[in-house]
């Protein structure tokens, strides 16, 4: 399977607990709360069946039309020639079971699932913004059709932006304030 760490592809189902061992036992401290451990797309584009394992420095995930640009309805993402696609990602937990997080596309609609219980697309956003993964935040996830978007950032912007993406929620926060006082403190 190869050196943990290192990021696999397979066209196989996703490996037992004996195969990833540390990772799906929460016992590798690389890992941070949230990262994606594995990603596995059924029916998806092009593929029939593909998995990701990335390993613990890199998380990628390519999930809203909007944010990536490549197609105009979440319908679009399903391979031709079949019914439905899904999408299973297991992002990581220090403190217990890992998230597994599936959606389920059809022609007709989307559906949802935490850890195999049916939730609402708004239980997600939950969860992701909780673990304080930002699709929308060019430094966290860079989509490669945005990338002129990102150079295009000023100074401000992408340090604002980096706030968000690597620190603590109120780092923005703070960062605000202290500019707003100091608005004050000129005027």
């Amino acid at each position: 399977m190869g050196k943990m760490g290192s990021s696999k592809i397979r066209g196989d189902t996703f490996p037992t607990k004996t195969k990833l061992g540390n990772v799906r036992n929460n016992e590798n401290h690389e890992y941070r709360k949230g990262s994606i451990v594995n990603l596995k797309l059924e029916n998806f584009l092009t593929y029939g069946s593909v998995e990701l394992s990335p390993g613990p420095h890199l998380n990628l995930i390519i999930g809203k039309t909007i944010v990536i640009g490549r197609a105009n309805q979440v319908v679009d993402y399903i391979k031709h020639g079949c019914s439905k696609a899904s999408i299973t990602i297991e992002l990581f937990n220090p403190d217990g079971r890992n998230w597994v997080i599936t959606r389920e596309i059809t022609e007709n609609n989307s559906t949802w699932k935490i850890n195999d219980a049916s939730v609402s697309l708004k239980d997600v956003e939950n969860l992701v913004t909780e673990l304080n993964i930002q699709v929308g935040n060019l430094c966290q996830f860079l989509p490669q059709d945005r990338v002129a978007d990102f150079v295009r950032m000023n100074k401000q912007e992408m340090l604002e932006n980096t706030e968000k993406a690597v620190g603590p929620p109120v780092m923005f926060e703070y960062h605000s304030q202290l500019k707003e006082l100091e608005n004050k403190l000129n005027s």
